[in-house]
C-alpha cells in the first residue's frame, strides 16, 4: 500500500476509534484463517491458507503421491445412477466442504474442480471421493502456493471472461468463469453454470460478460470511493460476437430474446465504466475456471492468478536483501 494509502487507512481508523468502542490492532496478520503478510520495502501483499491446508490434507490423510493437476486429463464428471449411500455421501461432503473454503479464501486454480465437484454432492459416489483425494494430492503438491499482489507494479484494474459448453451442452447451460485483477493479483474469481439457458456460444458468453462487468464496475467503484483513482478497467474475452453484441445498442432477432438484465454490460461500455477487448482464446486465463485443462495449459495460466511458490517468493526476497 502507497503512502496515500496508508494516510486514509489510519484516517478511517481514527474515525472509526473515535465513535465505536474498539482498538487499532495495527497491522493485519490473520482474517478467517487467511494468513497475510506485507513486504513493505517492494509494495507486496501476500495471502495464504497453507496452515489451514496442512489441517485438511491431514483429516483425509493424504500425505504421498503428488499430482500436477487438480483433475486427470480429459476427466468429465459422471452423476450417479447407484443407490444413495449416507456413508459416502457424509465423507464426501465434509471433503467438498474443506476443499471448498480453500478455494473460497486464497486457491482460484482449483476452482472449477472443486465446483464441478460440488455439483455431484446429491447423490455421490465413491469414485467422486475418489475424485475430490485426487484434488488433494495437487494441493499437497502446491501447499505453498501464496496470492501476491505488487502495488509497485501500477497494473490496471482487468477482468476475464470465458465459458465452455462442456458436459452440459444437451442443456444448453454452459459453465462461465471470470476472474478480476488488481497489482497483479487475483481479487475476484467465480466459476459455475449458467442459471439462464443459452441458445449459442455467443449467447452463453455474451451472458459471462455482462456477469463480469458487474463485479468489475463494482470493484471500481468501491475503490474510487475510498480514495484511488482508478482508470477505467478493461474486460477481456475471446468471443468476438459476444464482443460485437455489447457494443452494438441494435437489437438483432438473435439477441433480442436475451434477459435485459445481461444488456448490463452495454451501459457499462457506453458510460465508459469498462472497455471490452478481444484474447485469443488460447491464451484466455479464463480457461483455467471453465474447463478441466491439461498439465501444460493448467501451468501456462495458474501463474497469471497471481500464485506463486513460498520457495519462489523466498528467494526473491533474499536476493533482494543482499
Amino acid at each position: 500500500m502507497g503512502t496515500k494509502g496508508s494516510l486514509l487507512l489510519n484516517e478511517l481508523k481514527q474515525k472509526f476509534m473515535a465513535r465505536w468502542e474498539c482498538c487499532n490492532l495495527s497491522e493485519t496478520t490473520e482474517f478467517l484463517g487467511m494468513h497475510i503478510s506485507c513486504d513493505h520495502k517492494n509494495q507486496k501483499i501476500f495471502i495464504d491458507q497453507c496452515e489451514y491446508l496442512e489441517k485438511v490434507l491431514a483429516c483425509f490423510n493424504v500425505v504421498t503421491n503428488p499430482t500436477h493437476t487438480p483433475l486427470l486429463s480429459e476427466f468429465s464428471f459422471k452423476p450417479n445412477k447407484k443407490q444413495y449411500d449416507p456413508k459416502i455421501c457424509q465423507k464426501c461432503q465434509q471433503l467438498v466442504s474443506s476443499l471448498m473454503y480453500l478455494m473460497i479464501g486464497s486457491r482460484p486454480d482449483i476452482g472449477f474442480a472443486v465446483v464441478k465437484l460440488a455439483q455431484q454432492m446429491a447423490n455421490p459416489s465413491n469414485n467422486h471421493y475418489q475424485v475430490g483425494l485426487h484434488l488433494c494430492r495437487y494441493l499437497l503438491a502446491t501447499c505453498r502456493y501464496w496470492l501476491v499482489y505488487n502495488g509497485s507494479s501500477n497494473e490496471l484494474l482487468v477482468a476475464y471472461s470465458d465459458f465452455n459448453w462442456g458436459q452440459d451442452h444437451e442443456h444448453c447451460k454452459a459453465t462461465i468463469g471470470y476472474f478480476t485483477m488488481l497489482a497483479q493479483g487475483i481479487t475476484f474469481w467465480l466459476s459455475h453454470k449458467q442459471k439462464s439457458v443459452a441458445l449459442s456460444s455467443t449467447e452463453a458468453e455474451y451472458m459471462a460478460l455482462s456477469d463480469c462487468s458487474c463485479q468489475l464496475v463494482w470493484t471500481s467503484n468501491l475503490l474510487s470511493e475510498i480514495g484511488f483513482d482508478v482508470p477505467v478497467p478493461h474486460i477481456y474475452s475471446d468471443n468476438l460476437g459476444s464482443l460485437f453484441w455489447s457494443t452494438n445498442p441494435v437489437q438483432e432477432k438473435r439477441s433480442k430474446h436475451i434477459d435485459i438484465c445481461y444488456h448490463y454490460v452495454r451501459d457499462a461500455i457506453e458510460d465508459d465504466k469498462v472497455k471490452p477487448y478481444h484474447i485469443d482464446g488460447a491464451r484466455n486465463p479464463a480457461d483455467i475456471l471453465t474447463k478441466n485443462l491439461g498439465q501444460v495449459l493448467f501451468h501456462q495460466f495458474r501463474p497469471l492468478l497471481g500464485l506463486e511458490t513460498l520457495l519462489l517468493i523466498y528467494i526473491v526476497t533474499q536476493c533482494l536483501l543482499l
